[in-house]
């Protein structure tokens, strides 16, 4: 699978490039596994999954959300592109055949080439820094940690502000854009 994203981590609009990883938190020798997918304009979660398992089932459940989220505000996914690493579960058919069915574009890092998905990396780094690190004994079980990680992407995307997005959260970026374009639309 080519590498159609090639760095380019600032499309010019919301919903035609994503990035997506799979990232793990341990809780008492218990592994989290935690698998969103970012849209690349406003840097904004816009579908997750979280469990026990890295396998196929968590990955069908990031899509599911995904899909879901995008129906709810009306985004057509056709032409749009999905780029993740180089990972068994984004070369399996099940998430090629998925990924096809909604008119997506694949795009894969080169092998050995971390910057490639960096976007992504950087999300997790600031996730664990922000929300977790220091907080892992608060959690007292697997299942505890899966139940908080939807409120902290919650926070991260309708409260984290960053100087990237001109002080606005994820969630703000992307509205701003989408009430221009509504009203440019309705002017034009």
């Amino acid at each position: 699978m080519p590498n159609e994203l090639k760095r380019d981590f600032n499309p010019p609009a919301p919903f035609r490039s994503f990035v997506t990883d799979i990232s793990m938190f341990s809780v008492h020798g218990q592994w989290v596994y935690l698998s969103p997918i970012m849209d690349l304009y406003s840097r904004e979660i816009v579908g997750l999954s979280c469990g026990t398992s890295q396998g196929l089932s968590l990955i069908k459940a990031m899509l599911d959300d995904f899909k879901r989220n995008m129906d709810a505000r009306g985004v057509s996914l056709a032409g749009s592109l999905l780029h993740s690493d180089m990972g068994w579960q984004y070369q399996h058919s099940t998430y090629r055949c998925a990924l096809a069915r909604t008119g997506m574009r694949q795009s894969m890092s080169r092998k050995g080439n971390c910057l490639d998905n960096a976007i992504i990396e950087i999300f997790f780094g600031r996730l664990k820094v922000e929300l977790s690190y220091g907080q892992e004994r608060k959690f007292k079980t697997a299942q505890e940690l899966i139940d908080a990680l939807p409120d902290m992407i919650r926070w991260y995307n309708q409260e984290r502000i960053s100087k990237r997005t001109g002080w606005k959260t994820p969630a703000e970026y992307s509205a701003e854009y989408e009430s221009a374009r509504r009203m440019a639309g309705a002017l034009g």
